[in-house]
């Protein structure tokens, strides 16, 4: 046999076994590695978007376009955040497919994509919907892959409902943990001026720290005896920081007048003559709070912190907040706790 019919041989020998292992391989369980866009259209239709819906096994959030606002249907149409809105819809617009995974639904598990009709899934159903009550996007958010550390994007398996097909997607996409995740929890946020004075008061007793300068860091408890020493000045600071950093677990309608009950109110003055009040209720271990506004300048009124004023009323009179109970006890903090505790002298032996 001549050296090149060898040659000839050989090489058709090593493709047969070639062939043989890739027909006896089995399949690699992912898909097609086409990039691009997932959702090519919706970036340039993102204004019609009208509707935001979130499901999982346990709830149903509903965001939707209430003649210009935004508002949360499940909590009472209590407005929601229009950058958390926003964010979800450019977050969807610019989702890139990096990588097709699997099609086997048995394996849909592992990636945290089954479909939230399970009610043992741990994804969340995501849909857009515009005006006409048409789908715009509609996507199965899983398990959120891990990057490397200090990269600013992220990447998450996701599947259209119906399609099989499973993708590891890169992009931003807002928490999608229930209805609270789509406000804005800042009960006061940046609207307000300096705080001069806060007053506790109880069916017993009131007390109020105060500064008398924007100047001045500090706040003192006032009406202090000769003999009385504040515990610790964090603490008297913290009183006037928690009511200025306050924010709501949770929001209500507020219920009906009904009979009077022991409660707690906390009034804010400003340097500007705005006044905030807080009317607390304790219902086993947890606080209830209603706010209102008030504005009263000494000089000429300031247009814009009228308006201010005026806007945190329209929402707060027709709401309940559910209040963290740690911010509310530090503002609640009795007043003997905030004294220093005499020390007793030793026994004489």
């Amino acid at each position: 046999m001549s050296r090149k019919t060898l040659i000839i041989l050989f090489i058709i020998t090593v493709a047969a076994i070639a062939a043989t292992v890739l027909i006896r391989t089995p399949r690699q369980d992912s898909g097609p590695m086409a990039q691009g866009p997932y959702f090519p259209a919706l970036l340039a239709r993102s204004n019609d978007v009208r509707k935001a819906i979130v499901k999982d096994p346990e709830s149903t959030t509903t965001i939707s376009n209430d003649d210009g606002q935004w508002v949360i249907e499940e909590k009472g149409n209590y407005p929601a955040s229009i950058d958390k809105v926003r964010e979800l819809v450019l977050g969807l617009a610019r989702l890139q497919r990096l990588e097709g995974k699997t099609g086997n639904p048995d394996h849909y598990a592992r990636l945290e994509l089954d479909d939230v009709s399970d009610p043992d899934s741990t994804s969340k159903l995501v849909q857009l919907v515009n005006g006409s009550g048409s789908d715009m996007a509609v996507l199965i958010v899983g398990k959120e892959k891990r990057t490397q550390s200090g990269s600013f994007r992220r990447q998450f398996y996701v599947r259209s409902p119906g399609d099989p097909q499973a993708w590891l997607v890169e992009g931003l996409l807002p928490d999608l943990n229930g209805a609270i995740a789509w406000m804005d929890t800042s009960l006061l946020g940046p609207d307000w001026g300096d705080i001069r004075s806060v007053t506790i008061s109880t069916g017993a007793d009131s007390w109020t720290v105060a500064r008398d300068s924007t100047e001045k860091e500090a706040y003192t408890l006032e009406d202090l005896t000769p003999n009385e020493e504040v515990e610790s000045q964090y603490i008297i600071n913290n009183i006037v920081r928690s009511f200025t950093d306050l924010t709501f677990d949770d929001v209500r309608p507020a219920p009906a007048a009904g009979e009077k009950t022991d409660r707690t109110e906390v009034v804010a003055q400003t340097f500007d003559g705005v006044r905030v009040g807080l009317t607390l209720n304790k219902q086993g271990d947890q606080f209830y709070g209603r706010l209102t506004a008030g504005y009263h300048p000494t000089g000429e009124p300031n247009e814009s912190i009228e308006d201010a004023v005026s806007k945190h009323n329209d929402l707060w009179r027709v709401w309940e907040y559910v209040l963290p109970g740690y911010q509310v006890e530090n503002i609640i903090a009795p007043r003997e706790s905030l004294i220093k505790k005499e020390v007793e002298a030793p026994a004489e032996q």
